[in-house]
């Protein structure tokens, strides 16, 4: 039976090309949405990975940035004052949804921070990279997808921000980054006289670690991870969802690629029998 089928395979050519062209557009496919798994996973990572800091410190139960995170700007005087640590900077960043062109859009606002550059977009492919009072930089694929161009406006609140630089390497599926001036963030964010994080750098010749310890045993409410833990964490946390939908995919696709033959060899090797 299997000679039979391997021999009628061959002797239809239209049929063994169809074949053929079906196994190899499952394994492109399977490749690309394993392609696409790695990069979704990777980009927060990157991002995260990319901001100048050796300590995140968050509310005590805070494990990623999907837990709400709300810290008090006197907090910042306080890890200060811990030996071991050289400075401790605000980062504002709260996921925030907005109606553009009829549709939802879900960011994650970052505040940039003129003075210190903290909140800076990591890459911008056209405009500019900082934006000023009343303006926002998107990432570029988002402004592609919803034809959101350099000028246009878009509403926050009672606020509407003007789109002045769109950003790569900041999408992410269903959300994505977007960066705005830190005088707009404290009339759009929810409990705009708070923080959400505080970037902590240590002294040269100190342990991380060891500031960590002492952040978290000095300051119970805080929970401070490093800077690797933290970049992990959220990796995991953005596979945890994504993997499961790819995977799917990856076996729909493998399954695609053996109906395809075995559709053909069967159809071919019961023509022949008959």
């Amino acid at each position: 039976m299997l000679f039979l089928a391997r021999k009628n395979l061959f002797q239809e050519k239209t049929r063994l090309l169809i074949s053929v062209g079906g196994v190899a557009f499952s394994v492109l496919l399977m490749i690309l949405l394993q392609g696409l798994n790695v990069g979704f996973s990777n980009i927060l990572g990157q991002y995260l990975e990319s901001v100048p800091t050796d300590l995140w410190v968050a509310s005590a139960n805070t494990g990623n940035i999907m837990d709400p995170s709300f810290l008090p700007p006197t907090l910042g005087q306080r890890l200060k004052n811990i030996d071991g640590v050289a400075s401790a900077q605000p980062f504002g960043m709260q996921n925030i949804t907005t109606s553009v062109n009829g549709k939802d859009l879900a960011f994650y606002m970052i505040a940039y921070d003129p003075s210190t550059s903290v909140g800076k977009p990591p890459k911008v492919s056209e405009g500019s990279v900082a934006p000023g009072k009343d303006e926002i930089v998107i990432d570029r694929i988002v402004a592609k997808s919803n034809k959101i161009k350099i000028g246009e406006l878009i509403p926050f609140a009672d606020k509407k921000l003007k789109v002045v630089g769109l950003s790569e390497g900041t999408f992410i599926l269903s959300t994505s980054f977007a960066f705005i001036n830190k005088a707009d963030a404290s009339e759009i964010y929810t409990l705009p006289t708070t923080t959400n994080y505080w970037l902590v750098s240590v002294t040269p010749g100190t342990g991380v670690q060891k500031v960590q310890s002492r952040v978290n045993g000095q300051i119970p409410e805080v929970n401070a991870h490093t800077k690797d833990h933290f970049v992990q964490v959220n990796v995991d946390l953005v596979k945890s969802i994504v993997t499961p939908v790819f995977g799917a995919l990856v076996v729909l696709g493998a399954l695609i690629g053996l109906a395809v033959i075995g559709l053909t060899i069967f159809t071919s090797t019961i023509e022949k029998a008959k």
